[in-house]
């Protein structure tokens, strides 16, 4: 099962990464003096240290720029995905999967000697980067021993057997849908919206149980232009037109089903399947798409799996998200 968030290194070639590699180390500022790395976690005693989280972000941001109330819940996310990768690690090695370490000094070696032809070295550019070499090691063993897992385990059945279980998401299926959009309550808590998406479901549960009618409740309770026609949204390919919760949910739905309340930004749907036009693509026509779910899947499966056997500690130098509820936790102070 394959980080949110997304392994985006996962099928990633060695010699690639170490071109990247190189890229980002040569990139940093070389000093004389650095300070020591900052641990902002710990995978099974191992540290996390901030300087990943910086290259994380940096890779995901691509030069644009954040607003800095912003950037502490962009770095927990970085965090969290470090993490979950970390956890995987912990199940590959658990297994005996993970590649030869003689790999791993082979590509560090070749790092090593690169940048001296740079004119720099390991170390330096290590410590202006705010990491340790034993990172770096724990980094190629990462994406040496995923790329070798996924190679082993995401095989033509196993996409074909993916698509013939979510063949709507990926055959080119279209459905028409109509909603209901009720209102985010201000604040948005959590009780708040517990008691907006509680009244939402009992809406829906008066259509089904033909107290009302769907395009009466469209009349009078929606907030969307969508109302002036009945609540139509039209035909929605499964990626790409809505957020992902609309689509996900609207793709669960039979014709003429109700889907349960849907939170986005804009408010709560109620979702009505008014038509469904099956697609006519293959296993083979989606063949990508597929890859990176099966990848997605069983890296989220792994690293949920992980989080109940390898313990995580958090320390007080960055904010992060809470395992179980995903909502951000700043830093204590003498934590």
């Amino acid at each position: 099962m394959m980080p949110n968030y997304y392994p985006r290194t996962a099928k990633i070639l060695a010699a690639t990464f170490l071109v990247t590699l190189l890229t980002v180390i040569v990139a940093a500022p070389t000093r004389a003096e650095q300070a020591a790395p900052v641990v902002v976690a710990r995978v099974a005693g191992e540290p996390i240290y901030a300087g990943e989280v910086a290259e994380e972000l940096a890779a995901v941001l691509q030069g644009r720029k954040v607003e800095p109330d912003a950037k502490p819940r962009l770095q927990a996310e970085m965090l969290a995905q470090l993490i979950d990768r970390r956890l995987v690690l912990e199940y590959l090695k658990s297994h005996q999967l993970t590649v030869d370490p003689k790999l791993v000094d082979a590509q560090v070696e070749q790092t090593a000697s690169q940048l001296k032809q740079r004119g720099t070295s390991l170390k330096a550019q290590l410590a202006a980067k705010g990491i340790t070499e034993a990172t770096l090691r724990s980094q190629l063993n990462w994406r040496l021993s995923w790329k070798d897992y996924l190679d082993r385990h995401v095989t033509t059945k196993v996409l074909q057997q993916y698509f013939d279980s979510h063949r709507r998401d990926y055959d080119g299926t279209e459905i028409r849908v109509s909603q209901i959009l009720l209102p985010l309550p201000k604040p948005a808590d959590a009780a708040s919206l517990a008691a907006a998406t509680t009244k939402a479901a009992a809406l829906r549960q008066q259509i089904i149980d033909g107290k009302l009618t769907f395009a009466e409740a469209v009349a009078k309770q929606s907030i969307a232009p969508s109302k002036e026609h009945g609540g139509d949204i039209g035909f929605l390919t499964r990626r790409g037109q809505m957020p992902e919760p609309i689509s996900a949910a609207a793709f669960a739905l039979d014709k003429d089903r109700l889907s349960p309340p849907v939170v986005t930004q804009f408010g709560i749907h109620v979702l009505l399947a008014t038509e469904v036009k099956p697609g006519t693509k293959t296993w083979r026509d989606s063949a990508a798409a597929l890859k990176s779910a099966v990848v997605q899947q069983g890296f989220s499966r792994i690293a949920a799996a992980q989080r109940d056997q390898v313990p995580v500690e958090f320390t007080a130098a960055m904010a992060h998200l809470d395992p179980k509820t995903g909502r951000l936790v700043e830093p204590t102070a003498g934590r």
